[in-house]
């Protein structure tokens, strides 16, 4: 009696290329394939209280940090009702990042390397295009600093009505959050200079234990500045 082994070195290239495909489709017929975890309940004796606890030597720090600010009709591209920022040399989303850039750089990343920025929300105004949560943020955000930035962003074009608006992250975990809240104010200043305002600061806090998320929502519905979107505060 005679074992032969086959090894993908044996069958050549072209041959080996083709078993991982033909293993998939083995194992697809009538429905062959079981899920690994389908069964598997992972709570399973962790469904109780636990209480989180700060990691030693790891205080909050932020991520990111969210700018919004307005796009003119010839500053957009719209397909159906989507729009989204014109690319290119001297497009709208280079323009909007160059200028995000250069306020970030002159306040919160003075002493750093350049802050990466892109834009990861473009959104089109107005009741018609139905409801948006970052549109409905934006307008709480002007209605509560008297839409500041609109007002200079319509000054700048000419009396003209903003046709969308944009979301732009900046990466800012690499700067001391003792830097970053001793400049927010500055920042906040150059940007609505440029018809710009700050969107939110994404604030992070590495805890051991796990999430009761529950537990952690009511927690922070109690806090000053912490509210569920969309929720008016009392």
């Amino acid at each position: 009696m005679t074992t032969t082994t086959t090894t993908f070195q044996a069958m050549g290239i072209r041959a080996a290329k083709s078993v991982s495909k033909h293993l998939l489709l083995e194992n697809a017929f009538e429905n062959n394939l079981v899920s690994d975890i389908g069964r598997v309940d992972y709570l399973e004796n962790h469904e109780g209280q636990t209480n989180l606890q700060p990691l030693e030597g790891l205080p909050a720090f932020v991520d990111d940090l969210y700018v919004f600010g307005y796009l003119d009709r010839e500053e957009c591209v719209v397909v159906g009702n989507k729009a989204s920022c014109t690319t290119g040399e001297k497009g709208s989303a280079k323009n909007c990042v160059g200028r995000i850039a250069i306020a970030s750089r002159e306040t919160i990343g003075k002493d750093s390397k350049p802050l990466h920025t892109t834009i990861v929300h473009t959104i089109r105004r107005g009741e018609e295009f139905g409801n948006s949560s970052i549109r409905n943020t934006v307008e709480r955000i002007e209605e509560a600093s008297g839409s500041i930035a609109k007002r200079r962003w319509v000054e700048i074009h000419q009396g003209a009505n903003p046709f969308a608006l944009f979301v732009a992250k900046i990466a800012v975990s690499e700067i001391a959050i003792e830097i970053l809240e001793e400049q927010l104010q500055s920042l906040q200043t150059r940007l609505r200079a440029a018809g710009m305002e700050i969107y939110c600061v994404d604030y992070t806090k590495d805890f051991s234990g796990t999430l009761d998320r529950p537990a952690l929502v009511e927690h922070l519905e109690k806090e000053k500045y912490f509210a569920m979107q969309g929720k008016n505060r009392g």
